[in-house]
């Protein structure tokens, strides 16, 4: 009877210990959070946000209100991840038509620092 329920018992000890796990993708989680500040979406942006970064985000996001953007050649990708914080690199550009005049954001430029929140990766700025 035992050895017919070693299986089972390695599926839900697997499940659980998975559930333990942060969920989200760290280096999707920054993709996600600039696409909604270039779009001027404080709300989405914040809720992407740790706890101390949501009024930064808010701020970001608002910058690009009334704002045409447009992001090109987006890639991520986690440089360093532990189990409670991840940082993560950019290319790409965020393109902002200001009134007729065009200004480049190279993504290229920063670091994102991420950081476990209530079982959620949660954008947090830079490092």
């Amino acid at each position: 009877m035992i050895g017919r329920m070693k299986p089972y018992l390695l599926v839900l000890v697997t499940l659980v210990i998975s559930a333990c796990g942060v969920s989200g993708v760290p280096e999707l989680i920054v993709e996600d959070y600039l696409t909604a500040v270039a779009a001027g979406d404080d709300v989405h942006a914040a809720n992407l946000s740790c706890a101390e970064w949501e009024g930064r985000a808010r701020m970001d996001a608002d910058s690009f209100i009334n704002v045409q953007t447009t992001i090109e050649e987006m890639h991520c990708k986690v440089i360093s991840q532990t189990q409670t914080t991840a940082e993560v690199h950019c290319t790409g550009r965020i393109v902002a038509d200001y009134q007729g005049e065009n200004q480049t954001i190279d993504l290229s430029l920063q670091t994102y620092r991420l950081i476990a929140e209530g079982g959620v990766w949660r954008f947090c700025g830079n490092p």
